[in-house]
């Protein structure tokens, strides 16, 4: 058994005919691409909190998500989650509302983290300033508008949006309880008519 030879090649870097570089640089190059958009996400996020910045900020983010790959969705919301809890009110205000701009530019690719979307929102209803609860209702009306619109929501995605916000009604929190009747009241209308 010994003088049988072992039927694998002995050098598994030549079976595919290009060296294993060529694709562990590819990866790393990705990688790298990713990182660096990272970076400018959180710089973006991060020259919100200045009034000196924040148009040239929005700007920039509005194109990062424009330009975004469907890759770079779940990074991006990663981002936008985090600066929700900045305690700058420029920065939450505006990471909820570019919630709204991803999810109307890659509709398809931001509806499979629609519920942890709706979760943060609704999070961000109990803040105590009416400004952050104005921009959760403003985002999940144009949520709403943009899943529900003309019967194109499945009732699970109604039933998401009811839920969570008849959730936070049930809360003993009056600053959360008035966002998520304003909520209900804004998406009303689309609410109503799937359920």
């Amino acid at each position: 058994m010994s003088s049988q030879r072992s039927s694998k090649p002995s050098n598994p870097s030549n079976q595919s005919g290009l060296p294993r570089s060529s694709s562990a640089s590819s990866s790393l190059s990705s990688h790298l691409a990713m990182i660096e958009l990272k970076q400018r996400i959180l710089t973006g996020l991060s020259k919100l909190a200045d009034r000196d910045t924040y148009q040239i900020a929005v700007e920039e983010l509005e194109k990062i998500i424009q330009a975004l790959s469907n890759d770079g969705v779940s990074m991006l919301l990663n981002c936008l989650y985090d600066a929700m809890n900045d305690p700058k009110l420029a920065v939450k205000k505006e990471s909820i509302r570019l919630l709204a701009v991803l999810c109307t530019a890659r509709i398809d690719s931001a509806a499979t983290h629609l519920t942890k979307i709706i979760a943060h929102i609704v999070k961000r209803l109990k803040d105590s300033d009416s400004q952050v609860s104005e921009a959760c209702c403003d985002t999940v009306g144009s949520l709403s508008a943009l899943y529900l619109k003309g019967g194109g929501g499945s009732d699970g995605v109604a039933s998401l949006f009811v839920k969570l916000l008849f959730e936070v009604m049930g809360e003993n929190n009056k600053v959360a309880q008035g966002g998520a009747a304003m909520c209900i009241a804004l998406g009303g209308r689309l609410f109503i008519w799937r359920i």
